[in-house]
């Protein structure tokens, strides 16, 4: 099936990195990346998505992962898929975190969570809220962190999710 299938390229790009063949690590993501947009689903979509950004920053290639980021929140907003557009603004805010642009981070969570708020996914945007109180936590601004998170449990509480909190 094509969730096997995409399991089984990710083993393969694992093994492609721990060669350090970031040539064929790129192949076998785009493939799978590809694969991944023929499911449909926007969680699918956003770890085949991350993979990617994941191997160009591997590579050193910071600038390819942001292009692709761009383009595939620019595919999923033009097809109206919110959760595919907010999951691949969750992916963009965690390359800037990495690059330590936080101000940016948080600005694409932010955006996810309107993108979520406007599609009336509650659970999605408590999703967002905690992404971001995780970025604020990295950056000790721990009365924001407690703001935002419960923000999230209200939000899980309010659909009938409670549990879903990590």
């Amino acid at each position: 099936d094509l969730r096997g299938e995409l399991a089984a390229r990710q083993t393969m790009i694992d093994v492609y990195l721990a060669y350090n063949d970031m040539e064929k690590a790129l192949v076998a993501s785009w493939e799978a990346f590809e694969l991944a947009k023929t499911d449909g689903d926007a969680e699918v979509i956003g770890n085949a998505l991350e993979t990617l950004a994941g191997v160009y920053m591997s590579g050193g290639q910071s600038e390819k992962a942001m292009k692709t980021l761009e383009d595939e929140v620019t595919e999923a907003e033009n097809a109206n898929n919110s959760k595919r557009w907010a999951q691949a603004l969750r992916k963009q805010a965690g390359v800037y975190a990495s690059q330590g642009d936080i101000k940016e981070a948080v600005e694409k969570l932010q955006e996810a969570r309107e993108v979520l708020l406007r599609a009336g996914d509650r659970k999605g945007e408590a999703l967002a809220c905690n992404t971001l109180a995780e970025v604020h936590i990295g950056q000790k601004r721990y009365d924001d962190a407690i703001e935002v998170a419960r923000e999230a449990a209200d939000l899980l509480q309010d659909c009938g999710e409670p549990m879903l909190m990590v």
